[in-house]
């Protein structure tokens, strides 16, 4: 996971204070208990203006529309609809690369207009077009990715799910139970998986996405010691 994005998603995104970070320093902090190491070519800053000189880094949030290893990588800029090519450093390239057209991206780059060029220093988030709609997992519950940034958690009864044993009881409406509504931030991770933050203001979980057509795999970490505390697998309902 990445130092500054971890740091600039929950306490600006999320508004969680940053007292509960106890350390920090350029290269690694301690959150909870858990020492996380920046990655290269990801590290977000935590100071950012919007509408500054030329020369300074700016927030900008537009929608990806080629990807793929043999394209020149451009980027439809949501704040004014103009379409920019993607320069960047290799780890950002190879990151993008892997999204899909209609992604979307909030990057800290430097606009050149007269040549239509998006200079992208580091990567704030994305948003994964794949990733929204239904899912549900072997225990009933359900995550519904809404937009970018909301999910909707449902979670059956003990009941429901025969004590937690995966099979809805009979005699049992197979959709009792609650519902958690929930932000999240995906961010790029180096060893071909996301990084994932889900919060509901009370709680805050992290850990890894891997995603395969019709298929995601969530790996919640333990924020105590860092281990992994839930391995969860996900089907679309809806098959695309």
């Amino acid at each position: 996971m990445k130092i500054s994005t971890l740091f600039h998603i929950l306490s600006r995104q999320f508004r969680i204070p940053l007292l509960v970070f106890t350390s920090f320093c350029a290269s690694s902090f301690l959150f909870n208990g858990v020492r996380f190491s920046a990655g290269a070519g990801f590290a977000v800053p935590v100071a950012m203006s919007l509408g500054m000189p030329m020369a300074q880094a700016d927030t900008i949030t537009g929608n990806m529309l080629h990807t793929g290893s043999a394209e020149t990588l451009r980027i439809r800029v949501a704040r004014d609809g103009q379409v920019l090519s993607i320069q960047a450093n290799n780890d950002i390239l190879k990151c993008l690369r892997r999204l899909r057209p209609a992604d979307l991206v909030t990057v800290q780059g430097t606009v050149n207009a007269l040549r239509q060029v998006l200079t992208i220093d580091s990567i704030d988030r994305l948003g994964l077009q794949e990733l929204l709609g239904a899912w549900n997992s072997e225990r009933w519950e359900i995550f519904e990715f809404k937009t970018f940034s909301q999910l909707e958690l449902y979670i059956p009864s003990v009941a429901d799910t025969n004590n937690g044993k995966g099979k809805p009881r009979r005699d049992r409406h197979p959709f009792a139970g609650h519902t958690r509504s929930l932000r999240y931030a995906i961010t790029p991770d180096p060893d071909e998986m996301f990084s994932i933050f889900m919060t509901d203001n009370d709680d805050v979980r992290m850990g890894f996405l891997k995603v395969m057509p019709n298929k995601l795999v969530i790996t919640v970490l333990d924020p105590k010691n860092g281990k992994v505390a839930e391995t969860i697998s996900l089907l679309r309902m809806r098959p695309q």
